[in-house]
């Protein structure tokens, strides 16, 4: 849904400006995993709670891509497509994490939903859909996912039953000094990372690769590519996991943006940008699983989703809202600007994490 969503946006919804609909989503997907960590920690529900998000995407992907829409109808639905997409990772990270699996294997069970990822990006390739078209493909594949959520572990009911959380406790982990310096971090990585979500999209929609006489979509490639690097990531992550720190995953997470974005601002060729998409895989993965394992370690077991979805309201909401509709609305004016800037903000968070850390030490907090 993430590659073709930006697109979709310029051209089929632009009854409303781009950077107010990506504005939009920042704010609705962490305000949506923030109510669905909240009702799960304090209810103990899990699987209900999942089942409505996913068909809320689905029923909001098909109204999107059944014009026409004002809009009016348009922010409303993207509002709401955000807002239920925004809790599935939290709470399926929480009942991975609580159901007594491993956790050092939680890296491989998130392999294993890039690896989807990849494979539908492959499937388009071969088979180009119209940007409506793979959307509303998403909203069947999503209706029909439910069948897999009654195979989530129940642990987590368990657990809530045994410990009830207190609502002071939200208020002390959210004032902790370690949590607010590692939102202040997130919230400058979605920041920077925004537009590789969104404007980059749009960047490569209706390039083509060839080779030979065959011709290739240069989204799809792109987006193939980086799923192939996150895939290998997390099958390693464990392992890696050993040696080093939260702190060092997020500093790897900046080099990489920053890489990416000079190869972006370096490079026209729709083959080198859509290889050099490898990076993503790098650009993201390390601080997903730093920010997922990081609130594990430093939230209590009852209030593990509502953390989880903590991190991502403030750092999406304010980094990701920021960036989205500033780089939004600039995109079309100079999209050279955009990646221009995006290469010194992942610069300067990865500068200030190797300064911290010379300056500190290796930090319990991270």
């Amino acid at each position: 849904m993430v590659p073709r969503m930006g697109s979709f946006v310029y051209h089929e919804l632009a009854a409303v400006p781009a950077g107010i609909l990506f504005l939009t989503a920042q704010i609705a997907l962490p305000l949506g995993a923030f109510l669905s960590g909240l009702a799960s920690d304090f209810s103990g529900k899990f699987r209900s709670l999942l089942l409505v998000q996913t068909l809320g995407v689905s029923a909001c992907l098909l109204v999107l891509t059944s014009p026409p829409l004002n809009a009016t109808s348009i922010l409303i639905t993207f509002f709401l497509l955000h807002l239920a997409s925004g809790g599935v990772n939290p709470l399926v990270s929480t009942g991975y994490l609580q159901s007594g699996l491993p956790g050092d294997k939680f890296a491989h069970a998130r392999m294993y939903g890039t690896a989807g990822f990849m494979l539908v990006n492959l499937l388009l390739i071969a088979l180009p859909l119209s940007h409506s078209g793979a959307l509303q493909t998403a909203a069947f594949l999503f209706a029909i996912s439910i069948i897999f959520v009654w195979f989530l572990p129940s642990a987590r009911k368990e657990i809530i039953l045994r410990v009830k959380p207190e609502k002071s406790a939200v208020w002390a982990l959210i004032t902790s000094r370690h949590f607010l310096l590692f939102l202040g971090l997130m919230i400058w990585y979605n920041f920077q990372f925004i537009a590789a979500e969104t404007v980059l999209s749009e960047y490569l929609t209706g390039k083509k690769i060839f080779v030979g006489c065959y011709s290739m979509d240069a989204l799809a490639v792109a987006w193939t590519s980086a799923t192939f690097i996150e895939t290998l990531f997390f099958l390693i992550a464990p392992k890696l996991m050993n040696y080093v720190s939260s702190l060092s995953l997020l500093a790897l997470s900046f080099a990489s943006g920053f890489l990416r974005y000079l190869l972006l601002i370096a490079s026209n060729d729709p083959l080198a940008i859509a290889l050099g998409q490898g990076l993503h895989g790098l650009h993201f993965a390390p601080a997903y699983l730093a920010s997922v394992l990081y609130t594990r370690e430093k939230a209590p077991a009852v209030l593990l989703a509502t953390a989880t979805a903590l991190t991502q309201l403030f750092s999406r909401a304010i980094g990701g809202g920021v960036g989205g509709f500033l780089f939004g609305e600039l995109a079309p004016t100079s999209i050279e600007t955009v990646f221009l800037l995006n290469a010194a903000a992942a610069a300067a968070g990865w500068i200030f994490l190797i300064l911290f850390r010379r300056t500190y030490g290796k930090q319990q907090s991270f």
